[in-house]
């Protein structure tokens, strides 16, 4: 076992947790370096474009719209496997493919983005994987040719392959739907069609071991004075001519109602990545922890 591995291996119970630092996920920039884009948040741009809905379309059966988080973390966690088995350091998600130091880290992110995007079976549509593939030939080209951008193509590949075969199965797209009730405190739809990304619920998360354990609590019993605060509150905030929602909170709502969630949030971790500065692979661990 190299000294390599060796290192990996004590860090094993480490790297998986660390993934779940939403909060601290500004720590791997702590390191300053130029401001810039890089390849990794760029294919972070081009993965969320890609998936955002509307278009986004979804296996037969599985209803439309899903919801694209899932998809994009699954890209961010092949990219840091791709990049942590060049750079070394840190335990990888699913797999540390063999790699050299030398191999190019930009062809290896490009890659490992491509594969999940265009082979993973995401229901993107053939419009869009026409432009991911126009997107990856033109980072290709930019990276001279030889054995670090061959290492770097196949490393990516490589962590690409093994997250879809370890997501496989996993839960999404199935078929459980929200209970649609009829009696006052059930759930109804406020369109003419049930939730299509309903089956979020079943997705096996990717890094809890039970993610029972965050859930919220459930609300008040119908017939109780918190229940009917509840309800006061809904009806004086939610209302269209409410005389007590601020102007923040309706910016708020419609800034986020309107526009689609994860190209915010990636957008908004871009800006992150790009004036705090960093490393590519501290971009890489940063977007895989979000």
């Amino acid at each position: 076992m190299t000294t390599r591995r060796r290192i990996h291996r004590r860090q094993g119970r480490l790297a998986r947790r660390a993934l779940l630092g939403g909060v601290a996920v500004l720590s791997v920039l702590a390191i300053a370096a130029p401001a810039r884009a890089d390849t990794v948040t760029e294919w972070d741009q081009i993965a969320a474009a890609a998936l955002q809905s509307p278009g986004t379309a979804t296996p037969p059966g599985a209803g439309q719209g899903a919801p694209s988080i899932v998809h994009l973390a699954m890209v961010h966690a092949a990219i840091y496997d791709a990049v942590n088995a060049i750079e070394g350091g840190h335990e990888p998600y699913v797999s540390l493919p063999a790699a050299q130091s030398w191999y190019s880290q930009d062809a290896a992110v490009a890659t490992a983005a491509r594969h999940v995007l265009v082979d993973g079976g995401l229901g993107i549509p053939a419009l869009r994987l026409t432009a991911i593939d126009t997107a990856y030939e033109a980072t290709l080209d930019a990276i001279p040719a030889g054995p670090a951008k061959a290492g770097g193509v196949t490393t990516g590949e490589a962590a690409a392959v093994a997250l879809l075969a370890a997501r496989a199965g996993d839960g999404r797209f199935g078929p459980f739907r929200f209970a649609v009730g009829t009696l006052p405190g059930e759930w109804r739809p406020t369109a003419a069609v049930n939730d299509a990304g309903a089956w979020l619920k079943d997705v096996r998360s990717f890094v809890l071991r039970d993610p029972d354990l965050f859930r919220g609590r459930a609300p008040h019993p119908r017939g109780t004075r918190a229940y009917a605060a509840d309800f006061a509150e809904v009806k004086a905030l939610g209302s269209t001519a409410s005389s007590v929602r601020t102007e923040d909170q309706t910016a708020a709502a419609r800034y986020w109602g309107l526009t689609n969630a994860t190209a915010t949030i990636s957008s908004i971790l871009r800006s992150v990545a790009v004036g705090q500065g960093g490393t590519l692979a501290s971009h890489a661990r940063m977007l895989a922890r979000a």
